[in-house]
């Protein structure tokens, strides 16, 4: 005797890696943690979604306090923090959700379309940009004794 088993096409949407990692490239950890986040909340993974999200607030933190220290003489901490992110992102993604990512892809689930990772990326330019403008603003006014 044989049992068919019917396999059923999963209705909710993933980020592709490549997104995510366009999302980190263009607006950093924000918008990356963001799209992780999300695949793991659509996976039925509400916990590990919570601590992305810490993790992505922490980095964020991270990554303006090291812009802020480097030394000047550094010349190339453009691109060394934008790399290491970047290079996060993908271990992260590989890690964590790269298999859920095939298996939603083999078994015909619906994919988020790539410009949400551009449009993720560009907002969190802005916050990142607001943040930054926001701090020196904040550093500049500040009295001095």
């Amino acid at each position: 005797m044989s049992e068919d088993v019917l396999q059923l096409t999963p209705e909710y949407k993933l980020n592709r890696e490549w997104s995510i990692i366009l999302a980190a490239f263009l607006g950093g950890p924000l918008p990356a943690g963001y799209l992780i986040a999300e695949n793991f909340r659509n996976l039925g993974k509400p916990a590990a979604a919570r601590n992305t999200w810490i993790i992505t607030i922490i980095g964020t933190l991270a990554v303006i306090g090291l812009a802020y220290f480097l030394p000047e003489g550094l010349n190339n901490r453009r691109l060394l923090i934008p790399l290491i992110y970047i290079l996060l992102t993908r271990m992260v993604v590989r890690q964590y959700q790269s298999k859920a990512i095939l298996e939603h892809v083999n078994a015909g689930g619906p994919m988020f379309n790539g410009w949400k990772g551009v449009l993720a990326g560009l907002i969190g330019c802005a916050i990142m940009v607001a943040i930054i403008v926001g701090a020196y603003f904040l550093m500049a006014s500040s009295p001095t004794t």
